[in-house]
């Protein structure tokens, strides 16, 4: 199945789709990376919320067995695998891996008013503003393009002197 969904991917049928929306591929990626953060961030508001609302409810260990912790479950595991592949397929690595730090911030945002926590200032606005910098210098250097190689082509570039 992984290799069915990987070829779809990288079809360019699929790439091509992101023009047709009428933008390059790697802002869709772009768009698509920012989704899933945001589901992430839902999702852990939501495992949170069952934990600390958890009476009635079965508990295996740390893990409440209710519907809000397992939809929360869901949202953080199965939506970003399945958004993680389409935006690797639109974008090169480079560019999509550091977005996974914009969770970092929206979690930063949300929590206390959401869960009520406590926002250390000094710390979290530091730690927080230092992984969205480097995310943005990251994401705007890195290429916007791959290359991609043919196993003989990789084969002849492992064996050339560097």
């Amino acid at each position: 199945i992984m290799t069915l969904v990987a070829r779809v991917l990288t079809s360019d049928s699929f790439v091509a789709g992101a023009f047709i929306l009428g933008m390059p591929p790697w802002v869709l990626a772009f768009f698509v990376c920012i989704l899933m953060s945001i589901f992430v961030v839902v999702g852990f508001i939501l495992q949170k919320q069952a934990v600390t609302r958890a009476s009635g409810h079965r508990r295996v260990g740390d893990i409440i067995i209710s519907p809000r912790w397992l939809l929360g479950f869901s949202l953080c595991a199965a939506a970003p695998l399945v958004g993680d592949m389409v935006a690797y397929g639109l974008a090169p690595m480079s560019l999509v891996t550091p977005l996974c730090g914009v969770s970092v911030a929206l979690n930063l945002c949300v929590a206390p008013w959401c869960l009520g926590e406590r926002l250390q200032l000094r710390v979290d606005l530091t730690a927080t503003s230092l992984i969205l910098i480097g995310m943005t210098l990251t994401s705007i250097v890195g290429p916007k393009e791959e290359i991609n190689y043919s196993p003989a082509e990789l084969l002849k570039l492992c064996l050339e002197p560097a």
